[in-house]
This record gives C-alpha cells, sequence and structure tokens, in this order.
C-alpha cells in the first residue's frame, strides 16, 4: 500500500478534533497576542511517538498508542511503514502532575481512527489497514475500570466517522458520492447498531454531524456534477429530534467549509480562515467564506471575526470560557468571548517538528511527542507540553 505524508496527516488531524490549518499569513490588528508560554510535563512513561491517540475525559488527558519510528518525511510518497504500531498508553492527571500507565489496546491506536467520549467511556472505530497486527475494528474504553471491550463494528467501518451523544455513538458516512451509506447509531446497552431516519439533505457531501442539546445536527453539500464549478457548493442543515426520530430542515448557510466543527453552547463554529470567488472560470460573482458561525437556538449564521490583513491563516482552534478544541500547536486561536484570534506562542522544540498529539484538556492545550526530520533522518519525541491560554 503506497500512502503520501499529506494524506496521513490529514486523518490524523481528523480524528483529534475540528479542523486543519490552511495556509498561513501575517496577522494584523484583529488577532490578539498573548505573552502566555509552553510548560513542560513530567516525562511520561511511554516512549518516543508521533500520531498517538489523546484524548481528555474531564480529570486526565489519555495518550494512546502511535507511532514508535519516523517513517515517512513531510510531503513524500512513502512505501508502506516497516514497524507495527503501538497500543500502550497513559494518562496524565494536570493536578497532581503525575502519570499512570492504562490498560494496551487490543488493535493499534494511529492514523486511521475515530474516537468519541460518551459518558464514562471511550469509543474508537479503528479503520482497516490490512496488516496483521490488527483488521480494524470497534473499541470501547471504560475509563473507571481501565478496560478495553471489542463491540460490533458497523458494516464498511472505513467509510464513517462518529460523534457522540449524551448516551449514544453515531456513525456517519462524509459522503454520498460512491454508496449512500446510512447514519447508524450504537445501543451502548444492546451493543447493536441501528439506522437513524434518513435525513432530507440526502445525497449529498461533505457531510458532518455535531450534537446540541437533544439535537443532532447535519451539515451537508448538494451532491451535484463539478461541485464548485458553475455555483459554490454551500452548506444546508438538518436538525434530528433524537427522543422522537424526526428530522427539520433548518436555515441554509453561505458558507465552503464544514468538513470539521466546534461545539461551544449553543453554538457549532466552522473556524475556517479565508474566501473563494470560483476563480476566473465560472467566478460566482461574489466571494463565499469558508468558516462561519450557526446558532442552533436562533436559527441563524453569522461570520467569523476576520484578520485585519486579507488572506488565509492556520486555524489552530476554538476557545470559549469553559472549554476549547484543537487541532494544531501552531497557528491562531479563536477566542469567543471577546471574538478575537490569539496566537499560539511557539514550542521550544517547534524546529521541523509535526505529527504530534494534540488535546484540549479544558481550555488548555496539551501535546506530546511527534517526529523530527533533519537532512533526511528522522526521530520521534516524548516530550509533553501545556499552554494555559486563560488564568
Amino acid at each position: 500500500m503506497n500512502m503520501s505524508r499529506a494524506v496521513g496527516l490529514f486523518l490524523v488531524c481528523a480524528v483529534v478534533i475540528v479542523a486543519c490549518g490552511n495556509g498561513s499569513t501575517e496577522l494584523g490588528d484583529n488577532q490578539t497576542a498573548t505573552s502566555q508560554v509552553w510548560e513542560q510535563l513530567a516525562p511520561s512513561p511511554l516512549s518516543p511517538r508521533a500520531n498517538a491517540l489523546g484524548v481528555w475525559n474531564g480529570s486526565e488527558v489519555l495518550v494512546m498508542g502511535g507511532e514508535p519510528r519516523a517513517w515517512c518525511p513531510p510531503n513524500a510518497d512513502c512505501i508502506e511503514r516497516g514497524f507495527a504500531q503501538l497500543t500502550d498508553g497513559a494518562a496524565f492527571d494536570p493536578i497532581t502532575g503525575s502519570w499512570r500507565t492504562i490498560s494496551p489496546a487490543p488493535l493499534p491506536l494511529a492514523g486511521y481512527l475515530e474516537a468519541v467520549i460518551v459518558s464514562d467511556a471511550l469509543y474508537v472505530l479503528v479503520r482497516p489497514t490490512g496488516r496483521p497486527e490488527g483488521d480494524g475494528g470497534f473499541l470501547r474504553f471504560l475509563f473507571k475500570e481501565n478496560r478495553w471491550e471489542r463491540l460490533p463494528a458497523p458494516a464498511e467501518e472505513g467509510w464513517y466517522r462518529l460523534v457522540g451523544t449524551a448516551d449514544a455513538v453515531v456513525a456517519f458516512p462524509e459522503t454520498h458520492e460512491i454508496e449512500a451509506r446510512p447514519d447508524l447509531i450504537f445501543n451502548s446497552v444492546t451493543e447493536t447498531w441501528t439506522e437513524l431516519p434518513p435525513d432530507p439533505l440526502s445525497p449529498s457531501f461533505g457531510r458532518t454531524m455535531a450534537v446540541v442539546g437533544d439535537g443532532l445536527y447535519l451539515f451537508a453539500d448538494d451532491l451535484v456534477a463539478n461541485p464548485g464549478s458553475v455555483k459554490p457548493s454551500l452548506a444546508r442543515v438538518a436538525r434530528l429530534n433524537l427522543p422522537t426520530g424526526e428530522w427539520e430542515r433548518r436555515a441554509d448557510s453561505e458558507i465552503l467549509g464544514t468538513w470539521k466543527s466546534v461545539t461551544s453552547g449553543s453554538s457549532i463554529v466552522f473556524p475556517w480562515s479565508g474566501e473563494a470567488d470560483g476563480g476566473e472560470i465560472n467566478n460566482w460573482g461574489r466571494s463565499y467564506p469558508y468558516g462561519g458561525i450557526y446558532d442552533t437556538q436562533t436559527n441563524t449564521w453569522s461570520l467569523l471575526p476576520e484578520p485585519s490583513r486579507e488572506g488565509m491563516f492556520e486555524v489552530a482552534g476554538v476557545l470559549a470560557p469553559d472549554q476549547a478544541a484543537y487541532v494544531s500547536e501552531t497557528g491562531s486561536v479563536l477566542e469567543l468571548v471577546q471574538s478575537t484570534w490569539i496566537t499560539i506562542p511557539e514550542l521550544p522544540d517547534a524546529a521541523n517538528a509535526f505529527s504530534r498529539t494534540v488535546v484540549a484538556a479544558g481550555t488548555d492545550l496539551f501535546v506530546f511527542g511527534g517526529e523530527v526530520w533533519t537532512g533526511g533522518n528522522g526521530s520521534v519525541l516524548d516530550d509533553a507540553y501545556v499552554w494555559r491560554p486563560l488564568p
């Protein structure tokens, strides 16, 4: 199997949270700089690694699996890795500043993953890789019991992404371009998957879901030939009432980038910078932003605050008073209260490092491991850092 480094990095970003950055430029007066610095944490019991799965369960940061060696330089096409991915893990307590080991997973955890937390458990969908050490599956990790369980996987697990409700896991395909696969919901008591009612936006592509209260919100673009060539592919919205199983159409948007989102209170935020107008051929007559904010209470859309300079920049996450979501350790964070951008300070070992594990621990940004390439030689890291943007 051949895999490009670019594709691999996108999949890792998709696992962790929200949205990957899409270019960078110097920002102007509308960006708020921060004097906060990174704090290096105590050494962990884990070996150096990159692309590990990281989650926050409300009291600890869990780091699991990963790749024990650097095997593919940036922007390179590489032959399949020649090593087994890792299964071990450890948990970090930010109050005590200490680490503890946790039970190893029954499958390797790196790269092709979807993970959500529901109640007191972590659910992980491991996509098939065709390698002998593990061919995909659906796992549950019980935090209090420190125990992994294998669960029935949805059919064609490689095509599904996950979102968690208050008491269930929803699996949904990102696109209907190849086949209109159904949306599924997993009952944790009966350990069975059932189909959700067909949504009113199908068939569609660029599908993503978010949960607010008892509503499951679907954002998707029309599935048309050559999307975006004649007119912009703008996000539409539908809401599934989870208790009743009934769908309703909601207000259409005028934004382009709905493939990842962050939920904060009643708002669903798509933190993508920049805009597009269709180019010289089939120009749309105006520019449309990639990002925006949807208010589930008022059923209205609003624009993201823009920096004073034009152009796209790297979006690293979204920060609210009591929670955050991060996808990168570099770039700018949208601070929702002041509606402004915060610059993340540079890590001490930031030179040429990537494929780190990035976790939102409350409002803090936790980073572990990663890999570095120098002169054609790659190595993996085991350092852990935290950045605290709020007092």
